[in-house]
């Protein structure tokens, strides 16, 4: 048996095990793995079959164009502020910390994988409770390149919104629809990295939190078009 065959075994084992015990958090404690990637593994397999469980070569984990993380940039929602507090000296913790979108997070506290999770939830999943924790303002871009970059945000009308290529949030798809009034989409995203990107191409409009653009706008980059 090749190496990538003993992994591919190894990984299905585990996750034999939580379809038959229905207890992903105490599957991983049993194997001793993250759910994180628990949950990596599952969708991996369910999109690709066992080619999605052989291990692939490491990304970098930096770059100096990276894009910082939705949540990161927040700082009501920073979960480096939050670690801080547990990780005193002498403390005993094991951090399991996951970034996901929202259904998957919605899916990952159905199935008792996460006790607790934040995220912009438009609907509600049954057997989830939901609580406000903070509000995020989130304003319409454009990038640099487009076309609405350089116009007076006076001359910015209706026409010209549904002109644009509106980018919306998968998960938000019909509530971003409905707050600019545009009856179509010409892109989806599910990340805001990728929405980022669909924006700085200067192809696209779309929104983004506030506190997740503001390095763009310092430099330039983009501009709110519907404050």
């Amino acid at each position: 048996m090749s190496k990538d065959q003993r992994e591919i075994a190894r990984k299905l084992r585990i996750l034999q095990h939580a379809d038959e015990t229905g207890h992903v958090a105490m599957t991983c404690r049993y194997f001793g793995v993250g759910r994180s990637s628990f949950y990596r593994w599952r969708e991996a397999y369910r999109k690709h079959g066992d080619a999605g469980l052989v291990n692939r070569p490491p990304i970098p984990k930096w770059h100096a164009n990276r894009t910082p993380d939705g949540v990161f940039t927040s700082e009501d929602l920073g979960i480096q502020h939050a670690l801080n507090r547990f990780m005193k000296p002498g403390s005993d913790v094991f951090i399991d910390l996951s970034v996901g979108t929202p259904s998957e997070l919605e899916q990952q506290v159905a199935d008792g994988g996460r006790d607790i999770v934040i995220g912009p939830f438009s609907q509600k999943a049954p057997g989830v409770v939901y609580r406000n924790y903070c509000d995020e303002p989130h304003l319409l871009y454009c990038g640099r390149q487009h076309p609405l970059f350089t116009v007076p945000e006076a001359r910015i009308d209706q026409d010209a919104i549904e002109a644009a290529r509106f980018s919306v949030r998968s998960y938000r798809h019909f509530d971003d629809l409905y707050l600019v009034g545009d009856p179509r989409a010409s892109a989806s995203v599910v990340h805001m990295e990728a929405q980022l990107m669909l924006i700085l191409s200067g192809n696209f409009i779309g929104f983004l939190p506030c506190h997740f653009a503001l390095p763009w706008i310092k430099a330039s980059e983009m501009r709110a078009i519907k404050p």
